[in-house]
């Protein structure tokens, strides 16, 4: 049956309607032979969009050497494939960007669009994309479902997306329960409606999970999703998680270092201030990313300093228990039963004080065929110099432990999701790159890995915390193993 709530979002009257221009635009995108005399003459019948296209000719994104003063030079500089996509966007815009209710933080929703949008071009052009603006238009239109929901919906939808705090995966999660449907479903209904291109469709669905998005489409959508991570690095004013999770999606997705994705925020900064001229957008008192980058990194030098404090405390509480009782004969590493008793130490540590606790589950790939092939004995080397490469990968103040069989787990106190993302990325990486020495042989051995934190305001139990990390380890094993996956803990109603 058809959901009434999202139907209303789709019939809505004061959703906007799209200009003669926009229609025209979209139709041509979409011809593979369409010319510039045809887009320069759809494009010319709006005044305002025809401004918009000479001031983006214009601006120092181009930097030409004299001004441009006739459309059709303007389409010849930008290009047919640029042009086709930011004539679309532009008429988009200009009919969703006053679109605001009571309540709803109109300026910080365009601020974060505009950032997301420029990010994601420049992630596209580093990573060798054959259209860029394609990747900024997917940016800029990745909220059209949030857009149309607070306009159709009013002052409800409004408490709920409010209530969300800028948290997305929270946000359809409160959309659900309280509509029945969340602003992907809606943005996806739209989409269709308005006759998208398939890509651009591709990016406001999958934004949130790109590695779910059809392989033709899937890079671009990447590019939209780090650039979402950009835009919440930017309006959180160096949020040091925001940073963190911003490093993670540039180094698993375009295999750039710490350095370089920090120097593209610089990049970034400049041409969002360029745009946001452009497309007369609110906005401009976003922190510049020098400023950002300073608080981020004075932000995460405060909490490695608050854990060594934690580590100090937690060790002189461990040395009370004796090492045979507490490891794993095995392999060295805690055993269950230790894990279970310092998971609920730290657990209770959180609650008293505020601090999140992160897990990290791992589990060694195809352990069963290495054992078939290679027999047990060799299994238990692999298991006891697995162990050793996660140990020597993680902090002091971190807990390994064995759970059972060819799965360990990483305990890591005072650490937010994305600092024990990087953690397990970095010892998912040492794992791949050590050889097991065995009666002559060389045996190679990955990990799949999945990560969970526990926020102490949600009121999960350790056993929800587990139950996360397991649920995002299956994903890295379904997703062709050797990976790291986040998951997200579903606290049980009180």
């Amino acid at each position: 049956m058809e959901n009434s709530r999202l139907q209303q979002v789709l019939d809505s009257s004061r959703l906007p309607s799209l200009p003669a221009a926009a229609i025209r635009i979209i139709e041509l995108v979409q011809q593979p032979d369409v010319t510039v005399t045809e887009l320069a003459d759809a494009i010319a019948v709006d005044p305002a969009l025809t401004s918009k296209v000479l001031k983006t000719a214009n601006s120092p994104l181009y930097a030409q050497s004299r001004s441009i003063s006739r459309l059709r030079d303007a389409v010849m500089l930008l290009g047919l494939r640029t042009m086709k996509t930011l004539a679309l966007g532009f008429s988009l815009i200009d009919q969703l960007k006053m679109q605001g209710q009571a309540g709803f933080d109109h300026k910080r929703f365009w601020e974060q669009s505009l950032y997301a949008a420029t990010a994601a071009r420049t992630i596209a052009k580093r990573s060798g994309l054959p259209d860029p603006e394609e990747a900024f238009l997917g940016g800029l239109l990745q909220g059209l479902g949030v857009l149309a929901c607070q306009q159709a919906l009013g002052t409800e939808y409004v408490a709920v997306y409010n209530a969300a705090s800028g948290d997305t995966t929270r946000l359809a999660e409160l959309e659900r329960a309280a509509f029945g449907f969340d602003h992907v479903t809606a943005a996806t209904a739209l989409a269709g409606r308005w006759n998208f291109p398939e890509s651009l469709a591709a990016c406001l669905i999958h934004a949130s999970e790109p590695e779910k998005a059809p392989a033709a489409t899937r890079q671009v959508v990447q590019s939209v999703a780090a650039g979402c991570r950009v835009a919440e690095v930017f309006i959180g004013e160096g949020d040091p998680e925001a940073v963190e999770m911003y490093r993670l999606a540039c180094q698993s997705w375009f295999r750039m270092d710490t350095e370089q994705a920090d120097a593209m925020l610089q990049d970034i900064d400049a041409d969002a201030r360029v745009m946001r001229t452009v497309l007369e957008l609110p906005g401009g008192s976003v922190l510049s990313a020098g400023e950002i980058l300073s608080r981020a990194n004075e932000a995460l030098a405060l909490l490695t300093l608050q854990a060594e404090a934690d580590n100090a405390r937690l060790e002189r509480e461990r040395d009370q228990f004796s090492i045979q009782a507490s490891s794993d004969p095995l392999t060295g590493v805690a055993n269950r039963r230790e894990f279970e008793r310092v998971l609920d130490q730290q657990l209770r540590l959180a609650r008293r004080y505020g601090f999140r606790v992160s897990i990290a589950m791992l589990d060694l790939d195809h352990f069963k065929r290495l054992n078939d092939t290679f027999g047990h004995q060799a299994g238990d080397e692999v298991l006891r110099q697995a162990a050793a490469v996660v140990r020597q990968n993680v902090r002091a103040s971190d807990t390994v432990a064995r759970y059972g069989g060819e799965e360990f787990v990483i305990v890591m106190p005072n650490t937010s999701l994305g600092g024990a993302a990087s953690l397990a990325n970095r010892v998912r990486a040492a794992l791949d790159a050590h050889i097991v020495e065995f009666e002559g042989r060389d045996i190679f051995v990955t990990m799949s890995v999945g990560v969970a934190v526990y926020d102490p305001r949600s009121g999960a139990s350790a056993t929800e915390l587990v139950g996360a990390a397991d649920a995002a380890l299956y994903e890295a094993k379904h997703a062709g193993r050797n990976a790291v996956r986040l998951g997200r803990v579903q606290a049980t109603a009180a």
